[in-house]
C-alpha cells in the first residue's frame, strides 16, 4: 500500500503493512546503501533486507523515526533519532531533566533469529547522556533493556516501538528483584517516589497526522 498523499483527508498506513509502504527518496537512498552492503547466507541476508526497509517504513508511517544509516555487512545496525521524551540526570544534585530526542543505536544479529536473547541485547542510548531511566544501564554505552529475555525472531520494528514505550515511562520495570528488567535500582526507586513523572508522555508512537511535522 503506498503512503498517504494527503494526511489530512487519508488514513496512515497500518503497522502490520509496512512491506508495502514504498520509500521516499531519502529512505530509498539508504535502503540502497544497505544492500549494498549485505553479506551472508541468502537466508539472511533477505531478513536483514526486510527488516531495514520495514524500519525505514515505520519512520515514514510514524513520524517517530529518522534513520541516519543502516549497515547489513554482518548484522543489521541502525543509528536513528526518535522523537521520545528521555529523563536525564546529568547532576544529582539538580533536578531530573526531559529530552526530546533520543538517538539510538539497534544492533540485530542472526542469532536472534533462532534464538531468544537477552532484552538488552539489541539497543543502545547514543544520546542524550546520563539517561536516568530504571531500565538503562548508567554506563557509557546505556543499554536499555527490553524485559528479561526477548522471543526469538521479534521484528525490529517491534523492538523501535518497545523502546519509546520504554523510554516514555509508559512501559517501565520498577521491581527492583527483576533482575532482568532493572539495570538501574536508583532511578527505579526514585521512580518509585515520582510517580507523578510516570507516564513522561501518554502519546502513541504514531503521531496523528494533524501534529505531525
Amino acid at each position: 500500500m503506498p503512503m498517504a498523499t494527503s494526511p489530512s483527508t487519508s488514513p496512515r498506513v497500518s503497522l502490520s503493512a509496512l512491506a508495502d509502504v514504498s520509500l521516499n527518496a531519502q529512505n530509498q537512498r539508504l535502503m540502497d546503501f544497505a544492500a549494498a552492503t549485505c553479506r551472508g547466507p541468502v537466508e539472511f541476508a533477505n531478513r536483514l533486507l526486510c527488516e531495514a526497509h520495514n524500519v525505514l517504513a515505520l519512520g515514514q508511517i510514524s513520524d517517530r523515526l529518522q534513520c541516519e544509516w543502516i549497515d547489513l555487512s554482518d548484522a543489521m545496525r541502525v543509528s536513528l533519532t526518535m522523537k521520545v521524551p528521555v529523563p536525564c540526570l546529568p547532576n544529582p544534585h539538580q533536578p531530573v531533566q526531559i529530552a526530546t530526542h533520543a538517538r539510538l543505536g539497534l544492533t540485530y544479529r542472526r542469532e536472534a533469529i533462532f534464538t531468544p536473547q537477552p532484552g538488552y541485547s539489541f539497543i543502545n542510548i547514543l544520546w542524550p547522556p546520563f539517561v536516568w531511566h530504571s531500565n538503562v544501564a548508567f554506563d557509557p554505552r546505556q543499554p536499555l533493556c527490553l524485559g528479561p529475555k526477548l522471543p526469538a525472531n521479534v521484528p525490529a520494528t517491534e523492538l523501535l516501538v518497545q523502546s519509546f514505550l520504554a523510554l516514555s515511562l509508559q512501559a517501565i520495570s520498577l521491581d527492583m528483584f527483576d533482575s532482568g528488567g532493572v539495570l538501574n535500582p536508583a532511578a527505579a526507586q526514585f521512580f518509585q517516589r515520582r510517580t507523578d513523572l510516570v507516564p513522561l508522555t501518554r502519546e502513541p508512537f504514531v503521531i496523528p497526522a494533524e501534529e505531525a511535522k
